[in-house]
């Protein structure tokens, strides 16, 4: 009786150990932050604690310190996210990085680049007059914010520097008139394979894309090789000033870019690299900026 009281101790007292052991352990791999001024333990996932399904991703072709720059710019976590940077010549370094095996990411405001694309090729083939104008009506008015006015005709190219000023009104209108089988054909011809918009512009998911499609798009339109010149170049100077900057926010040089709260793409002249740095994302818009700075620093540095 007295040796079962000494083994159940023996027992008792190891488990203890295992349990208190396990706890050093947590708190060892955990942060801690503050949150409405109350202290809180945060858990620090190594890529070994994620889920086989948010392991981060870096392709073969990768440069390795690229990708290194932007795996620590997003860091370890549950949120999805896809990048892909592209130096825009026939050595260039590229990096793309995703913690994600699902490539496409439901997007919003961003896809008014796909609109204004799918607009150009309807006025360069005939399908829409240049100088054709749409009256507002009731029906489209989207919200209160909107500087098109009901009862009022406006020019289709005014219609389109307000959709690229984030005007929602501006955004359907022409979406109606280009219509969104245009816009999903025009995608695919820039090399956008993946991207639909299934939806309008207001809604919390206008259609998907991926990282790898806005990417492709810059260069095609860097080049040429979307509708040609002088369209294309036309749509890069129009989205030199898209107010909407996430990517392109801290660094100088940019050529174009384009972005809603938590996607981003742009074309960027860092020294002596053109370079397209494009991503998405699931509510990590707030690291962008970072991302266009570490890219920008990478660059810089390179030879």
């Amino acid at each position: 009786m007295k040796n079962h009281i000494l083994i159940g101790s023996a027992i008792t007292s190891f488990c203890a150990l295992m349990l208190y052991s396990t706890s050093l352990h947590q708190q060892a791999n955990a942060k801690l932050t503050i949150e409405n001024g109350t202290n809180k333990i945060v858990s620090s996932r190594s890529q070994s604690q994620l889920p086989e399904s948010h392991r981060v991703r870096i392709t073969a072709k990768s440069n390795r310190q690229l990708a290194a720059k932007i795996k620590s710019v997003f860091g370890t976590g549950l949120a999805r996210y896809a990048v892909d940077v592209h130096e825009i010549s026939a050595k260039g370094k590229s990096a793309q990085v995703m913690n994600t095996g699902q490539k496409t990411f439901n997007v919003g405001n961003i896809l008014q680049l796909y609109v204004l694309l799918a607009y150009q090729q309807a006025v360069k083939t005939g399908a829409i007059k240049a100088n054709a104008t749409h009256q507002v009506t009731a029906a489209e008015l989207v919200g209160h914010s909107s500087s098109l006015r009901v009862g009022t005709t406006y020019g289709d190219q005014y219609i389109i520097t307000q959709m690229l000023h984030n005007d929602l009104t501006a955004s359907n209108i022409m979406l109606k008139v280009v219509t969104p089988d245009r816009v999903n054909r025009v995608a695919r011809q820039y090399g956008a394979s993946q991207t639909k918009i299934t939806a309008k512009f207001g809604a919390s998911k206008v259609g998907v894309t991926t990282a790898t499609d806005l990417s492709v798009t810059l260069q095609a339109l860097y080049q040429g090789k979307g509708l040609g010149n002088p369209w294309d170049r036309q749509v890069l100077t129009q989205l030199a000033s898209y107010p909407v900057r996430k990517i392109s926010q801290n660094v100088s040089g940019t050529i174009a870019q384009i972005s809603d709260a938590h996607n981003s793409a742009a074309l960027i002249t860092i020294g002596k690299h053109t370079v397209v740095i494009a991503a998405v994302s699931d509510g990590l818009g707030s690291k962008l900026p970072a991302l266009g700075q570490a890219v920008d620093q990478f660059f810089l540095a390179s030879k």
